[in-house]
């Protein structure tokens, strides 16, 4: 049976095509919603053709490495005797056969396949079904704009354009009652989706969603088409207005009514994968989208066409491996990424000492040094990480530090263990996290999902009077430096660190809730990525400043996660006249920057299950 074959080699070129083009547009940077939609729709149509492009044009041959016997080897043969036939009666016994007929793995696939397919086809001719009886039962509105008719119905909540081959506008019944801007803007709209053929293009992608199901980046496409389409015609429905702001009113009164369960198969202008994203789109864009132009078509096929061949018609061609020893190599290479040898236990906190989470700090008078962290990629030992005292959250933020919060069980922030590990001293900070993920799974037997949450975020942007900041003698800089040893502190209790000519980035808290960050040949994102640990929330950069920057800010509060904003007073100076402001004061008065608040979606790590003691090294 060839069905599984064919559907799982069209699926892989097809998320190859759609890959490389994604790929290409974030290389070129484009921006324009329209030309983005005309290169996602293209790839749409070649990774339809792909089925016939395999089969009708020549192949391209790839070179992939294959495995060479070395000359005068032979290859090894065990030669086993048969087995001798068992009499006829011991093969059935008390009437019941040997064994039953094997299970057919390979047609419980295609029965899934079909199942499924055949589910998402269903659907889809339920919406056609919807739309053909949503257009039957409208009532003409008596009006056209640019010769499509525009008709009315009390069964929509909002606009939607219908139909294949003649598409009309299908407004709710109280349109009537609109303004002027509003009718306007709807209408422009929805003329944006009809002169582009939409709903044709979508119902489209939605088929090969259905036919190619088991390859996510169908899915992506489809999302993709249907959101850039709603982006360019929201382009078109503010270029009629000119006011966005009544139009972001316009798509949240439709967003809020009730929509039907069942979606029509036509393009409802209130429709959308991310809502709020495209309300704050509205208001906060720049620039309208240009539309198309003949170069950009030009250029869309020029790069679409080889690019659909390639992928549809190239087959593996083997080359010998030049050893047996490269092909066993490489054969491993899809192993899980492991340390060479790692060794993870509970950890002794000495007393004076005090850890919890990424904080670590000793009792006042102790007199006790807390056993550094240390090792790994862009360290001065990067063969080996040494982590005397690490608490389980801080470790789960090594592994995963691209989450914005860890939540998990309170113990996470005090229970500390010990780890210790070797690796190549060429790994990468990508290859040692997984390293350490693979790790803590192991050990700790965790269990964890994401999931998406609003919070009160920052953009770091210029103040209203200008930057402040001095741009760095040497902008090419490298990764930081570890700052030079301090010996002495100044009059106001902070260390005073000697001149050096590298990167560098630090801070230092000290008694009092007093705080100074140290940057040199730094950018502003690296300001922002502090910030976000500060703050506990996330910073973007909206500074537009490109260059690297040499600076200090000192400010009331620590620099640990969320210490920035944990003092609400300014912190004392035994020996200053001032007191210290905090971080948003000190930002705007040192740097002539300023951090505006802003709502913003974040990813946050949750810690379904994880054992509190590490299983035997």
């Amino acid at each position: 049976m060839t069905t599984i074959p064919f559907l799982a080699e069209w699926a892989l070129r097809s998320s190859i095509l759609i890959l490389i083009g994604a790929l290409l547009l974030w290389a070129l940077r484009v921006k324009d919603p329209s030309i983005r939609l005309t290169a996602w729709t293209a790839m749409l149509c070649g990774s339809l053709v792909i089925p016939a492009i395999t089969a009708a044009l020549p192949t391209a041959p790839l070179a992939v490495m294959g495995v060479a016997m070395r000359p005068g080897e032979v290859p090894v043969v065990v030669y086993q005797a048969a087995r001798a036939p068992e009499p006829a009666h011991s093969r059935q016994a008390d009437g019941i056969a040997e064994t039953s007929k094997p299970f057919d793995w390979t047609r419980a696939a295609v029965m899934i396949y079909v199942l499924i397919a055949g589910a998402l086809l269903l659907r889809l001719c339920a919406g056609l079904a919807m739309s053909r009886r949503l257009l039957r039962s409208s009532r003409a509105a008596g009006q056209a704009t640019a010769g499509i008719e525009i008709r009315e119905s009390d069964g929509v909540a909002s606009p939607v354009a219908l139909g294949i081959v003649r598409p009309v506008i299908l407004l709710p019944g109280d349109w009537r009652q609109w303004d002027g801007a509003k009718l306007e803007a709807v209408l422009a709209h929805e003329r944006s989706h009809i002169r582009r053929r939409d709903t044709a293009v979508q119902l489209l992608s939605a088929i090969h969603r259905a036919v190619l199901w088991h390859s996510p980046l169908s899915w992506l496409l489809h999302r993709r088409i249907v959101r850039l389409a709603e982006d360019v015609s929201d382009d078109a429905a503010v270029a009629a207005i000119r006011d966005r702001a009544s139009y972001a009113e316009v798509l949240l009164d439709f967003m809020r009514r009730a929509v039907p369960s069942a979606s029509c198969q036509g393009v409802p202008m209130a429709r959308y994968g991310a809502p709020a994203e495209r309300i704050h789109r509205t208001p906060d864009g720049t620039a309208l989208s240009r539309g198309l132009t003949r170069w950009s078509v030009a250029a869309i096929l020029a790069l679409g066409s080889p690019l659909a061949y390639l992928v549809a018609a190239v087959q593996a061609a083997p080359i010998q491996a030049t050893s047996p020893q490269q092909a066993a190599a490489g054969s491993s290479a899809g192993k899980p990424l492991t340390f060479d040898v790692a060794s993870v236990k509970p950890a002794i906190v000495p007393d004076g000492v005090i850890v919890v989470g990424e904080m670590r700090t000793t009792r006042k008078g102790s007199g006790v040094t807390i056993p550094r962290n240390s090792g790994g990629p862009g360290t001065d030992d990067p063969g080996r990480i040494h982590f005397p005292l690490i608490s389980l959250k801080a470790l789960l933020a090594r592994a995963w530090d691209s989450y914005f919060e860890i939540v998990g069980p309170g113990w996470l922030d005090t229970q500390i263990v010990q780890v210790d590990a070797t690796m190549p001293p060429d790994t990468t900070k990508a290859q040692f996290q997984e390293m350490l993920r693979n790790l803590i799974t192991d050990r700790f037997q965790l269990k964890q999902h994401t999931e998406t949450k609003q919070v009160t975020g920052y953009s770091l942007v210029v103040a209203r009077n200008g930057s402040k900041l001095k741009e760095s003698a040497d902008q090419k800089g490298g990764a930081p430096e570890r700052p030079p040893r301090a010996t002495q502190r100044g009059p106001d209790g902070f260390l005073i660190i000697p001149p050096s000519t590298g990167p560098i980035l630090m801070s230092m808290t000290i008694a009092g809730g007093r705080s100074r960050m140290i940057c040199q040949q730094q950018t502003m994102q690296t300001l922002a990525r502090q910030l976000e640990r500060m703050l506990s929330s996330t910073v973007t950069d909206a500074t537009g400043l490109t260059a690297k920057y040499d600076f200090t800010v000192t400010f009331a509060g620590g620099t640990g996660p969320g210490e920035a904003i944990a003092s609400s007073l300014p912190a004392d100076q035994p020996d200053a006249a001032e007191p210290l402001p905090d971080i948003f004061s000190a930002l705007q008065s040192q740097l002539g920057l300023k951090l505006e608040p802003k709502k913003a979606p974040v990813e946050v790590f949750v810690v379904d299950h994880m054992e509190r003691t590490p299983t035997g090294n």
